[in-house]
């Protein structure tokens, strides 16, 4: 009987991670009111550098569903896959597989800063099931996997810091912490599921006040608020302990008053922690927001834009997030002509390809000596553009080529200073 007993348990945290995941609103991300990333269906990122009025659309070649994005500079960014990373140190134009996770279930992804981060999740061998973090502190040259004193097998859905060295990670039936850094996670005496409830997401106050979302594991539709203000070893519903039809799919929670939750149906902010609710005319599958004003919103297809706290907003795009089709895919190699063209200092290149490959671009001299290797890398499916600046060169004619395993292709420019 216990055998039975512990399967279904073992089965049933998997399944619940993983609609923990799926509920969490992991595809937004704006770094500033300018910068900003999407992760849209049929496996492609959108990215904005001038506050969504214009988007570069990159394919990443994997049939791994993209779980979440996040940006520690714009220039350099994350994206959590199921079992990988990839990092991009261009602004987004480049994705490369900084590292795998064999027999892993990674559910989420923290930076304290461009160097110091974290993933979390859920491991599995032979023995069954265990949450692990791995953690990074070279921008994820190496991740070595954390100590966790004690562990659970639902996964680690989320982290929240309230300095560099103290935070805490968040699992389906416990709370971690840790006080250096993440170096080692202390599990805290409390068993949630017992409670019937099992946590979603929060924010660590200060060492001894944590603010949590939950849902419940048997009425997948209600979401609600607990709070510890004994450091996680007691809990109670927060605030006027109200139930949130639906479950709670993202959430901000910038101090103990201010809050906002969305359940994909409506969404609700509150300024006395968690008293009162004002319900808001938007409804929101996530957002990010940057201050406590400004925000941008997924809902449905839709990108929203706000700028008072979701009490109004504007339609930004109605098809941001749709399905990525075939036919938008480039299904040859180009290499297409600079402009402007004469030029100076200052000129574009771009080019397409059909697939994932590694390419070079070089810059030659009118009778084809070589001057600079422009580009050297992987670069994912689509099409793609980049600036160079020759004000180090007179003027006369040049030429650029395109070079991979199966294409070449080579163009004239000119500068005229």
């Amino acid at each position: 009987m216990k055998i039975y007993l512990i399967l279904i348990l073992l089965v049933t945290s998997t399944i619940s991670a993983q609609i923990r995941n799926e509920l969490r609103g992991n595809n937004i991300f704006f770094l500033n009111e300018t910068f900003g990333a999407i992760i849209k269906e049929g496996g492609a990122i959108a990215i904005t550098e001038d506050g969504a009025q214009n988007w570069n659309q990159v394919i990443i070649t994997t049939e791994i569903p993209l779980r979440k994005i996040l940006f520690t500079s714009e220039t350099n960014g994350w994206l959590l896959c199921e079992d990988c990373v990839y990092n991009t140190v261009d602004g987004g134009r480049i994705w490369l597989k900084n590292s795998s996770f064999e027999n892993e279930h990674l559910y989420s992804l923290y930076f304290i800063n461009n160097d110091y981060g974290f993933i979390g999740g859920q491991g599995s061998d032979q023995t069954g099931y265990e949450s692990v973090i791995y953690k990074t502190q070279n921008s994820g040259q190496t991740w070595e996997r954390a100590t966790l004193d004690t562990n659970f097998y639902s996964g680690v859905i989320d982290f929240s810091f309230m300095n560099d060295s103290m935070g805490i990670a968040i699992d389906g039936f416990t709370i971690y912490k840790t006080e250096n850094a993440g170096s080692s996670w202390v599990g805290l005496p409390i068993y949630f599921y017992t409670g019937a409830i099992s946590p979603s997401g929060g924010k660590m106050l200060n060492n001894l006040n944590y603010i949590l979302t939950a849902w419940y594991p048997i009425v997948v539709a209600e979401g609600k608020l607990y709070s510890t203000s004994d450091g996680g070893i007691n809990w109670d519903g927060y605030g006027n302990r109200q139930n949130f039809k639906w479950g709670i799919r993202d959430e901000y929670i910038m101090n103990k008053d201010s809050i906002w939750l969305t359940t994909g149906f409506k969404t609700y902010r509150t300024t006395d922690a968690a008293q009162t609710w004002d319900t808001l005319d938007v409804e929101l599958d996530s957002f990010s927001f940057i201050t406590s004003n400004i925000a941008y919103g997924i809902s449905g297809t839709s990108l929203l834009y706000t700028a008072d706290g979701w009490h109004s907003h504007s339609l930004i795009d109605s098809a941001i997030t749709s399905i990525i089709s075939n036919e938008s895919l480039p299904t040859n190699y180009d290499l297409y002509q600079n402009y402007p063209n004469p030029f100076n200092p200052s000129t574009i290149i771009s080019f397409s390809i059909p697939q994932t490959s590694e390419i070079k671009i070089i810059l030659y001299n009118s009778i084809g000596e070589q001057i600079k290797l422009l580009a050297a890398n992987y670069y994912s499916a689509g099409k793609h553009e980049f600036t160079i600046t020759a004000d180090y060169l007179p003027s006369g004619v040049y030429f650029y080529s395109l070079q991979t395993d199966d294409y070449f292709a080579c163009k004239k420019m000119i500068l005229l200073k």
